[in-house]
């Protein structure tokens, strides 16, 4: 690493800046930093959830390198760094998914060629004592983070003060979990690999089976962390059948330790010791102590310096009195980093004198007749929630300039995270504020580490004004109590129930949003996050887990989490088995009667039956392997037709982190077992009725579909496994519709697999929930998965109403607006420059016209990338504005911007695109029969339809009235979506003009599909590396909400039609539009200032 970054122009002085995450990749940079004596800054990657502080953070650091562990986080990162004056020379990430332009893999930049150590022989590497190496942040009592920064000396010092309080030996080993741009997690790897011994990451990020298995394999003897880790180790199910005797210390650091917590390391875990130790950003540990009784009183660390003063006067109080600690010695730093320039805007907190260099800690402590200290309170309001500093300042001064209000934040005592922020409000007797309002406002801008607990009005409080000193300065001591006191008092009926239904609501909310329960409060919102589709997923998944029932009206009626809470405390909990009546396992393979598209014809279930052993011969199976035969409905049928080997495949890439190829391959075993719809093959009984196939799980049908490949070297290798290899790199008709190969990662030490899935049998929700219970499981035997909705009932519901006189009305409503479809070549895009359309490898595509091998297609480009495509992320600015205003969605607004590209490119002013359609209900029925049915969200199979949008773009329309248009054709479409595909080409080909074939040209075109935010993105034991698609089709729009206000847009297209420099240019197009059409400022604007 430190080879290639010199060979890059890196040279002594230069800073290197890592937003870190646990795992080896930051010890290299860490280590290159070292040796070519440049300065490295570690950077918490939430940061650049909030731009300011990331600018502050890019600003003051002025790095010549950047690292951010994944994509998301590098496309935040490039978000906030365009801006500066002086742009970084190198940008890395560690993952292989999609980066930013400008941006390299982490593995493959070390691996340039031509690295050796005689490329850096010549630079001259001088080192002092006072030379900056590391860089940490930190809040203090500033509204922006603080530089931090630390030298020869003072990393030495502490590391050498660590190696002698821990008694560390040869055989002494770290398992470290605590973040590694907090000086605790960074100090607790540095000195072990200052002696040569070893340091265990169990997991990027903690998690208690990984630990575990940590424990278990590699038998680290020293255990920093705080008390939510150590709880979390005792309720894991795997503990009592785990040996944890390899520990000697577990060290506990946070706002407050309490004996009990010791005893839970002792006791519980079963550790030799535990100890606890107090430290700060500035100066690193400054004891770790075992106490035999309390802990917190302690001796200092070698090489440091305590005094206990007069927090106003200075001078050192007598031992046994209150005082402000203040610490000296060497690990002590000199200054803070405030900006660009290195100015210090803290000096006060420094001071020297005759003893030494010291700091004011803002502590409260006591020093006792023989010198033990004990910090019993803080001077400073310094919030440390879960081991960050959090700033009241920052959050008072941004309420107060935001609402006009006045606020002062106090942290109280919260079991798990140590302290939490409350803030208490004073509000004029003129104003009117809903707390809630402030609450989402803090958590917008300022970011989830900044999110209030609660806010509170100063008058429930039985306050008229905040306690103050003579002065007029508020006594936040006095605040804090009144707040708790109040905590306490608060009780009333049922209110147990309601708090058992909020953190219910709240960790499922936080599963289905895909991000951390931290930052859901019970005022939040979920509107500001959720779309229709994601309220209907979340009431399928909270039914599965919880047992309890809320409706899409409930949710759309009740947007805040306590509101939501109030409904669940009057509900009744559902029967476990809510789903199991449905379709009743049967013994033996399915007869006339349970073929639903025999519909009791012994001569049609026979015919059905020879096609299926035919079929199962070549694997291995037979008649009775047979559990159901489940018709197709047409849009899965156009998925399953065969033009290539590759059509409608999509191939995923993911690592599962601490686990063994045994251990992936029996979680996969238990998650087929439990989704019938990816143990199928596929079958015609006639041309128009393709059948699904599910296979009784068994270990023959499962050598079918996994396969074990020895091992591959790394991630890249991982990717590249069967990669296009023309007879495994598919799915594909008859089956089976989904392939697995798993392997070991020699480099990660864990297994790793690639699936290859065949679209008919999935779609995005249904596959997240195989992924789901894939993790679960993953999680060890004996957890249960959760029932979900068979797929065979809604399939054959689907199959014997769509004749029905509802299915006609949908057919119908199709048909008429795309009569005269066909008229409106002009407007097709992009345009065709090649045989067919094909996403991905088009080798032995045979030619519908002649049932032939087609002629070979060609790329545009000499690197062709469209099957991954490239991504773009964009601001979304008055979004919610939006939607509570105009009840208008993001997908309408991109869609519309959409619309307008097309029209600007085809010259018409007709734009014509496909799009994926979720089609979660139950369709063909009545509004009373659908609300009565289970949440068709839950359905564990693909309801996904493919339908037409046809927007015209009328110059005499403001916007706001286009979009509400498409919000309006949207509604209809959902009510219509599940028209079966072949009933509406047939009927619009009736007309003679070819309608119904235009239909399918404009599918094959270019699609936009929408996918829900919050899938399969909480996954614990499985890490995303790659996702690619193959659809037969042009170009592919595929759009997400990556948080509140940001949206994700991946373009991929055919190589043969597209050239990647096209593409890149649509996306911007594409992503400025959005962006403007999402200021309020330009909805009253007329259609054609946009095109």
């Amino acid at each position: 690493m430190a080879c290639t970054l010199a060979r890059s122009g890196i040279r002594p002085g230069m800073s290197i800046a890592v937003f870190a995450t646990n795992g080896i990749e930051f010890h290299i940079a860490f280590r290159a930093a070292l040796e070519l004596n440049c300065t490295f800054a570690s950077v918490n990657p939430k940061m650049t959830g909030n731009a300011p502080e990331a600018m502050h953070v890019l600003k003051v650091l002025q790095a010549s390198v950047l690292i951010a562990p994944d994509e998301i986080t590098a496309q935040r990162i490039e978000n906030a760094v365009v801006a500066l004056d002086t742009q970084p020379t190198i940008k890395l990430a560690y993952g292989y998914g999609t980066l930013p332009a400008r941006w390299q893999n982490f593995g493959s930049f070390i691996k340039a060629e031509d690295t050796s150590k005689d490329m850096i022989s010549d630079l001259r590497v001088d080192r002092k004592l006072d030379d900056v190496v590391l860089i940490l942040f930190t809040s203090g009592t500033t509204s922006v983070p603080k530089g931090v920064p630390h030298t020869n000396q003072t990393v030495g010092s502490a590391m050498r003060a660590i190696y002698e309080m821990l008694e560390l030996d040869p055989t002494s080993a770290s398992c470290n979990h605590t973040a590694p741009f907090h000086v605790f997690g960074i100090y607790f790897s540095l000195s072990f690999h200052m002696q040569g011994l070893k340091v265990v990451h169990p997991s990027a990020a903690y998690d208690a089976g990984t630990t575990l298995a940590a424990l278990r394999n590699e038998k680290p003897s020293h255990f920093p962390g705080v008390p939510a880790m150590i709880d979390a180790l005792l309720s894991h199910p795997d503990f009592n059948s785990s040996i944890t005797s390899c520990l000697k210390n577990v060290v506990l650091g946070g706002t407050t330790i309490a004996p009990e917590h010791l005893r839970m390391c002792t006791d519980g875990v079963r550790c030799t010791k535990a100890s606890t130790t107090y430290g700060m950003t500035e100066f690193g540990g400054l004891w770790i102590h075992t106490p035999n009784t309390e802990p917190g009183k302690n001796f200092p660390a070698p090489g440091t310096m305590l005094r206990v003063c007069d927090p106003e006067t200075g001078s050192i109080v007598l031992r046994g009195h209150r005082g402000e600690l203040h610490v000296g010695g060497l690990p002590v730093v000199k200054n803070y980093y405030i900006d660009s320039e290195k100015n210090d805007a803290s000096a006060s907190a420094f001071y020297d004198d005759a003893h030494g260099h010291w700091i004011k800690t803002g502590d409260q402590a006591i020093m006792a007749e023989n010198g033990e200290v004990t910090v019993v309170g803080r001077y400073k309001d310094l919030i440390i929630r879960a081991g960050e500093n959090i700033s009241p300042s920052a959050i008072e001064s941004f309420i107060a300039r935001r609402f006009g209000i006045s606020v002062e934040v106090v942290g109280i005592p919260d079991d798990i995270s140590g302290e939490v922020p409350v803030a208490v409000i004073k509000k004029l007797p003129s104003q009117s504020i809903e707390t809630n309002e402030i609450q989402e406002a803090v958590l917008q801008q300022l970011g989830s580490s900044l999110a209030l607990e609660k806010i509170i009005d100063i008058e429930d409080l039985n306050l008229s004004d905040y306690p103050r000193t003579a002065s007029g300065k508020v006594q936040k001591y006095l605040l804090r109590e009144q707040v708790i006191q109040q905590r306490r008092q608060i009780t009333h009926s049922g209110s147990d129930m309601n708090e058992n239904n909020t953190t219910a609501l709240i960790k499922v909310w936080a599963h289905v949003l895909g991000i951390s329960d931290g930052i859901i409060t019970p005022e939040t919102s979920v509107h500001d996050w959720a779309d229709s589709l994601v309220l209907a997923r979340f009431s399928a998944v909270f039914q599965r887990i919880q047992g309890k029932i809320l409706s899409l009206q409930d949710l759309q009626e009740n947007p805040t989490i306590r509101a939501q809470a109030r409904i669940l405390s009057s509900r009744a909990i559902a029967p476990e088995t809510a789903f199991s009546d449905i379709c009743k396992k049967r013994i033996g393979a399915p007869s006339k009667d349970d073929m639903v598209h025999a519909n009791g014809d012994p001569e049609r279930a026979q015919r059905t039956q020879e096609i299926c052993i035919q079929t199962l011969l070549p694997l291995g199976l037979a008649w009775a392997d047979v559990e159901d035969v489940i018709p197709m409905h047409d849009a899965m049928g156009r998925f399953l037709t065969r033009r290539r080997h590759q059509s409608s495949n999509h191939r995923h890439v993911w690592m599962c982190p601490g686990k063994s190829v045994s251990d992936v391959v029996a979680a996969l075993e238990t998650a087929l077992k439990h989704h019938a719809i990816l143990r199928t093959l596929a079958i015609y009984i006639d041309e128009r009725t393709p059948l699904y196939l599910v296979v009784r799980p068994s270990k023959a049908l499962f050598s079918n579909i996994i396969t074990r490949i020895t091992s591959v070297p790394d991630v890249a290798s991982l990717c590249q496994l069967r990669y296009n290899d023309p007879a495994l790199d598919y799915a594909a008709f008859p089956g089976p519709m989904i392939r697995i190969f798993v392997t070991h990662v020699n480099e990660s030490d864990c297994a790793g697999i690639v699936y290859l899935i065949q679209h008919s049998v999935f779609d995005s929700i249904s596959l997240s929930l195989f992924l789901e219970d894939f993790d679960i499981a993953l999680q060890g035997p004996g957890l249960k998965l959760m029932p979900h909705i068979p797929y065979k009932a809604w399939a054959e519901s689907y199959f014997n109403l769509q004749k029905s006189f509802l299915s006609k009305k949908s057919i119908a409503w199709h048909t008429s607006r795309l009569t005269g479809l066909s008229a409106q070549r002009k407007s097709l895009f992009p345009t065709q420059r090649a045989s067919e359309w094909f996403k991905g490898v088009s080798t032995g595509w045979t030619d519908p016209c002649t049932g032939k091998l087609g002629l070979e297609r060609q790329a545009l480009d000499s690197n062709p990338v469209g099957v991954l495509g490239i991504t773009k992320s964009v601001t979304l600015h008055d979004r919610q504005k939006l939607k509570t205003n105009y009840a208008i969605e993001v997908p309408q607004l991109v869609k519309t911007a959409l619309a307008f590209i097309n029209v600007k490119h085809t010259k018409t002013n007709t734009a014509l695109f496909g799009q994926y359609q979720a089609a979660r209900i139950w369709p063909f029925m009545s509004d009373w029969q659908a609300a009565r049915m289970p949440n068709a969200m839950d359905v564990d199979g693909p309801t996904v339809q493919i339908v037409v949008v046809n927007a015209s773009v009328k110059d005499d329309e403001t916007l706001i009235e286009m979009m509400g248009r498409m919000q309006v054709q949207q509604l209809d479409l959902n009510k219509h979506s599940a028209a079966p595909y072949l009933s509406v080409i047939e009927k619009l080909n009736a007309g003679g003009r070819g309608d119904g074939d235009m239909m399918e040209e404009v599918l094959r075109r270019q699609i936009f599909n929408w996918l829900p935010r919050g899938l399969a993105d909480n996954l614990k034991h499985l890490k995303s590396v790659q996702k690619i698609g193959r659809p037969d089709l042009g170009l592919l729009w595929n759009c997400s909400m990556l948080d509140q206000k940001t949206l994700i847009v991946n373009a991929s297209w055919d190589d043969a039609q597209l050239r990647r420099s096209e593409v890149a240019c649509l996306l911007d197009e594409l992503c400025e539009l959005v962006e403007a059409l999402s200021k309020q400022e330009t909805w009253r604007k007329a259609t054609k200032v946009f095109i």
